[in-house]
């Protein structure tokens, strides 16, 4: 219980349990919890879909539900998707990229990919919502957060820290075990099989090549990851997420 407490508020903005301190090693070992976090952030907008389905349009609801996960993330994921593009987008090699990544400020290409970003997952989840039956909707609606968050571990096991100098993203990086990232396999495999039964077992090998990818491209960009692409690769991974639901499991 104490690590997915760990997990839950150093994911969301919502406290719970008690605040006391926390070594690099418990830190680390809360990340296999990441999924069972990303399952009961969807508590939220699945609530709201079952109170008020019947009363919004597709579009607004779906609005509305990527705004709760916003909320209750304080945007966390979507400002490092910020950062990492803006530093992808104005550095010419890793020693740049990193530097711009650590500016606070968002840059225009920062802000054009937060804009799309979240119009997607907006048009995704408004597909969903007129192809789906109200069952189906609240099945993506705990599904894709899982699937980011899975890919957060997946990043931590594979890829190095990037930077010489501490950061947010360093005790991942650097604690992550094998073993943590099987546990967080199991949590994630599980809840993909209630949710989408046989068809997970194509579901889940689709989002871990999808991760294997932006974590090769990661890897020769800025060499490793930091809190920013941490971040980044949450955010891809829950569109595309949201992408293959609707492809796949929906609409095919």
């Amino acid at each position: 219980m104490k690590r997915f407490c760990l997990a839950w508020n150093f994911l969301t903005c919502l406290p719970l349990g008690s605040k006391s301190k926390v070594t690099p090693t418990e830190l680390s070992q809360a990340m296999a919890f990441f999924p069972i976090v990303g399952l009961a952030m969807a508590v939220f907008p699945a609530i709201f879909v079952l109170i008020c389905y019947p009363f919004l349009s597709p579009l607004l609801g779906s609005l509305i539900i990527v705004l709760i996960f916003i909320f209750i993330t304080r945007g966390l994921h979507l400002d490092g998707l910020a950062d990492t593009v803006d530093g992808l987008s104005g550095g010419r090699d890793k020693k740049e990229i990193l530097a711009i990544m650590r500016d606070s400020h968002i840059g225009s290409m920062g802000a054009i990919a937060l804009f799309f970003l979240i119009s997607f997952k907006v048009a995704l989840l408004n597909e969903i919502w007129v192809n789906a039956d109200k069952v189906n909707l609240l099945k993506a609606i705990f599904l894709f957060p899982v699937m980011g968050r899975w890919s957060l571990v997946s990043t931590a096991w594979l890829l190095p820290y990037a930077r010489k100098e501490e950061g947010v993203g360093e005790v991942f990086a650097k604690e992550v075990t094998i073993k943590q990232w099987l546990l967080s396999t199991l949590f994630a495999g599980v809840i993909a099989f209630f949710t989408l039964k046989f068809y997970a077992l194509l579901f889940l090998p689709l989002v871990f090549l999808t991760s294997l990818f932006f974590i090769k491209y990661f890897k020769r960009k800025v060499g490793g990851v930091t809190g920013d692409v941490f971040g980044a690769v949450n955010e891809l991974i829950e569109v595309t997420s949201l992408g293959y639901i609707l492809l796949f499991f929906i609409v095919g």
